[in-house]
Protein backbone atom coordinates (compact mmCIF):
# COMPACT_ATOMS: atom_id res chain seq x y z
CA UNK A 1 0.00 0.00 0.00
CA UNK A 2 3.04 2.24 0.90
CA UNK A 3 4.71 1.83 -2.04
CA UNK A 4 1.47 2.41 -4.50
CA UNK A 5 1.13 5.55 -2.57
CA UNK A 6 4.90 6.84 -3.37
CA UNK A 7 4.08 5.91 -7.20
CA UNK A 8 0.77 7.51 -7.24
CA UNK A 9 2.68 10.72 -5.42
CA UNK A 10 5.53 10.65 -7.79
CA UNK A 11 3.33 10.63 -11.32
CA UNK A 12 1.40 13.47 -9.67
CA UNK A 13 4.23 15.42 -9.12
CA UNK A 14 5.53 14.93 -12.46
CA UNK A 15 2.10 15.95 -14.09
CA UNK A 16 2.24 19.16 -11.68
CA UNK A 17 5.69 20.04 -13.11
CA UNK A 18 4.82 19.02 -16.44
CA UNK A 19 2.07 21.26 -16.82
CA UNK A 20 3.41 24.53 -14.68
CA UNK A 21 6.55 25.02 -16.47
CA UNK A 22 4.09 25.11 -19.82
CA UNK A 23 4.04 29.26 -20.72
CA UNK A 24 1.40 30.38 -22.93
CA UNK A 25 1.69 34.01 -24.51
CA UNK A 26 -0.79 36.50 -23.82
CA UNK A 27 -1.50 39.28 -25.81
CA UNK A 28 -2.32 42.90 -24.48
CA UNK A 29 -5.07 44.77 -27.25
CA UNK A 30 -5.22 48.09 -25.48
CA UNK A 31 -9.31 47.61 -26.03
CA UNK A 32 -9.78 48.58 -22.66
CA UNK A 33 -7.72 51.99 -22.32
CA UNK A 34 -9.83 54.79 -20.75
CA UNK A 35 -11.27 57.88 -22.44
CA UNK A 36 -9.70 60.28 -20.32
CA UNK A 37 -6.02 60.92 -20.15
CA UNK A 38 -4.34 59.19 -17.76
CA UNK A 39 -0.99 57.99 -16.43
CA UNK A 40 -0.21 54.58 -16.44
CA UNK A 41 -2.57 51.60 -18.02
CA UNK A 42 -2.35 47.97 -16.92
CA UNK A 43 -3.37 45.03 -18.46
CA UNK A 44 -3.18 41.38 -18.42
CA UNK A 45 -0.42 41.50 -15.59
CA UNK A 46 1.49 44.41 -17.70
CA UNK A 47 1.83 47.95 -16.50
CA UNK A 48 1.98 50.16 -19.63
CA UNK A 49 3.83 54.11 -18.90
CA UNK A 50 5.78 57.07 -20.45
CA UNK A 51 9.57 56.96 -20.60
CA UNK A 52 10.14 60.05 -19.01
CA UNK A 53 6.97 60.44 -17.52
CA UNK A 54 3.73 62.76 -19.25
CA UNK A 55 0.25 61.91 -19.48
CA UNK A 56 -1.09 59.36 -21.93
CA UNK A 57 -4.87 59.78 -24.31
CA UNK A 58 -6.48 56.46 -26.28
CA UNK A 59 -5.97 57.17 -30.01
CA UNK A 60 -7.67 55.45 -32.81
CA UNK A 61 -5.43 55.73 -35.75
CA UNK A 62 -7.16 56.48 -39.05
CA UNK A 63 -10.62 55.41 -37.28
CA UNK A 64 -9.67 51.35 -37.06
CA UNK A 65 -10.06 50.17 -33.37
CA UNK A 66 -7.40 47.75 -34.32
CA UNK A 67 -4.62 50.44 -34.14
CA UNK A 68 -5.57 51.80 -30.60
CA UNK A 69 -2.03 52.95 -29.12
CA UNK A 70 -1.63 55.89 -26.51
CA UNK A 71 -0.81 59.61 -27.36
CA UNK A 72 1.19 62.00 -24.81
CA UNK A 73 -1.35 65.02 -24.37
CA UNK A 74 1.10 67.88 -23.62
CA UNK A 75 3.28 67.21 -26.55
CA UNK A 76 0.77 65.29 -29.13
CA UNK A 77 3.62 62.96 -29.92
CA UNK A 78 3.51 59.43 -28.95
CA UNK A 79 6.18 59.03 -26.26
CA UNK A 80 8.69 56.16 -26.15
CA UNK A 81 6.51 53.51 -23.52
CA UNK A 82 8.24 51.01 -20.91
CA UNK A 83 5.99 47.96 -20.06
CA UNK A 84 6.58 46.58 -16.64
CA UNK A 85 5.77 42.28 -16.70
CA UNK A 86 4.72 41.27 -13.44
CA UNK A 87 5.25 37.76 -14.34
CA UNK A 88 8.49 38.04 -16.41
CA UNK A 89 8.86 36.57 -19.98
CA UNK A 90 10.98 34.97 -21.93
CA UNK A 91 10.12 36.78 -24.97
CA UNK A 92 8.17 40.01 -26.24
CA UNK A 93 6.61 41.19 -29.60
CA UNK A 94 4.58 44.60 -30.13
CA UNK A 95 2.94 45.99 -33.04
CA UNK A 96 4.69 49.83 -33.93
CA UNK A 97 3.10 52.09 -37.05
CA UNK A 98 2.17 55.24 -37.65
CA UNK A 99 -0.44 56.98 -40.40
CA UNK A 100 1.98 57.80 -42.78
CA UNK A 101 5.35 56.11 -42.74
CA UNK A 102 7.91 58.22 -43.30
CA UNK A 103 11.29 56.43 -42.46
CA UNK A 104 10.63 56.80 -39.10
CA UNK A 105 12.94 54.48 -36.96
CA UNK A 106 11.79 52.32 -34.05
CA UNK A 107 13.33 49.71 -31.59
CA UNK A 108 12.07 47.35 -29.21
CA UNK A 109 14.40 46.37 -26.06
CA UNK A 110 14.10 44.23 -23.37
CA UNK A 111 15.81 44.64 -19.80
CA UNK A 112 16.13 41.78 -16.56
CA UNK A 113 15.11 43.17 -13.03
CA UNK A 114 18.51 45.47 -12.85
CA UNK A 115 17.88 47.41 -16.09
CA UNK A 116 20.48 45.36 -17.63
CA UNK A 117 19.78 45.10 -21.42
CA UNK A 118 19.00 41.23 -22.70
CA UNK A 119 18.37 42.25 -26.27
CA UNK A 120 17.02 44.51 -28.85
CA UNK A 121 14.74 44.51 -31.98
CA UNK A 122 15.73 47.46 -34.63
CA UNK A 123 13.29 48.32 -37.81
CA UNK A 124 12.18 51.40 -39.81
CA UNK A 125 8.58 52.56 -40.78
CA UNK A 126 9.53 52.99 -44.71
CA UNK A 127 7.88 55.23 -47.01
CA UNK A 128 5.68 54.99 -48.73
CA UNK A 129 3.44 52.93 -45.85
CA UNK A 130 0.98 53.24 -43.11
CA UNK A 131 -0.37 50.06 -40.69
CA UNK A 132 2.28 48.86 -38.29
CA UNK A 133 5.11 46.67 -38.18
CA UNK A 134 5.89 43.65 -35.44
CA UNK A 135 8.97 43.54 -33.70
CA UNK A 136 9.67 40.86 -31.35
CA UNK A 137 12.78 39.45 -29.11
CA UNK A 138 13.53 36.75 -26.90
CA UNK A 139 15.72 36.88 -23.86
CA UNK A 140 18.89 34.71 -23.56
CA UNK A 141 18.16 31.27 -22.53
CA UNK A 142 17.67 31.18 -18.26
CA UNK A 143 17.21 35.11 -18.04
CA UNK A 144 14.21 36.28 -17.42
CA UNK A 145 12.44 40.13 -19.07
CA UNK A 146 11.42 42.32 -16.40
CA UNK A 147 10.36 45.09 -18.67
CA UNK A 148 10.22 46.17 -22.31
CA UNK A 149 11.00 49.88 -23.77
CA UNK A 150 9.61 50.43 -27.43
CA UNK A 151 8.47 52.93 -29.52
CA UNK A 152 9.70 56.10 -32.01
CA UNK A 153 13.64 55.72 -31.86
CA UNK A 154 14.90 59.18 -31.65
CA UNK A 155 13.98 62.50 -30.23
CA UNK A 156 13.38 60.79 -26.75
CA UNK A 157 9.95 61.74 -26.96
CA UNK A 158 9.21 60.05 -30.22
CA UNK A 159 7.18 61.34 -33.13
CA UNK A 160 3.81 59.88 -34.27
CA UNK A 161 4.79 56.49 -33.39
CA UNK A 162 1.64 54.46 -31.99
CA UNK A 163 1.55 50.59 -30.49
CA UNK A 164 -0.96 47.57 -30.63
CA UNK A 165 -0.80 44.06 -29.87
CA UNK A 166 1.85 43.72 -27.16
CA UNK A 167 2.18 39.72 -26.75
CA UNK A 168 4.69 38.52 -24.02
CA UNK A 169 5.34 34.77 -23.36
CA UNK A 170 5.50 34.55 -19.48
CA UNK A 171 8.50 33.39 -17.65
CA UNK A 172 7.94 29.41 -16.95
CA UNK A 173 7.22 28.57 -13.30
CA UNK A 174 7.26 31.79 -11.74
CA UNK A 175 8.56 32.00 -7.85
CA UNK A 176 8.25 28.21 -8.12
CA UNK A 177 10.63 25.81 -6.98
CA UNK A 178 12.32 24.52 -10.19
CA UNK A 179 11.02 20.76 -11.04
CA UNK A 180 13.76 18.69 -10.40
CA UNK A 181 13.82 20.15 -6.86
CA UNK A 182 9.82 20.12 -6.72
CA UNK A 183 9.99 16.20 -7.70
CA UNK A 184 12.91 15.77 -4.95
CA UNK A 185 10.98 17.45 -2.30
CA UNK A 186 7.46 15.64 -2.73
CA UNK A 187 9.72 12.40 -2.94
CA UNK A 188 11.24 13.18 0.23
CA UNK A 189 7.93 14.84 1.81
CA UNK A 190 5.86 11.09 0.81
CA UNK A 191 8.65 9.26 1.80
CA UNK A 192 8.62 10.85 5.55
CA UNK A 193 4.84 10.76 5.94
CA UNK A 194 5.55 7.08 5.25
CA UNK A 195 8.12 6.15 7.52
CA UNK A 196 5.95 7.71 10.16
CA UNK A 197 2.68 6.03 10.07
CA UNK A 198 4.92 3.06 9.66
CA UNK A 199 5.77 3.89 13.20
CA UNK A 200 2.66 4.89 14.24
CA UNK A 201 3.28 8.45 14.68
CA UNK A 202 0.54 9.41 11.95
CA UNK A 203 -2.75 7.55 11.30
Amino acid sequence: MGRQRLIVSTCVLFLACGSSVRADSTTVYFLSLPDVPFDTYTEAGVLFNAVGGGQLQKVTPGGNPALIGVLDVGTGKFPKLRAFISAGATSVSVDLGKEVWDSEPVFLNIYDSLGVLLGDSTGTLTAPGAGTMSLSVNAPAGECITYAIFGAKDPIWGSPVYADNFTFTACPCPNVIPAPGAILLGLLGTGLVSRLRQRGTLS
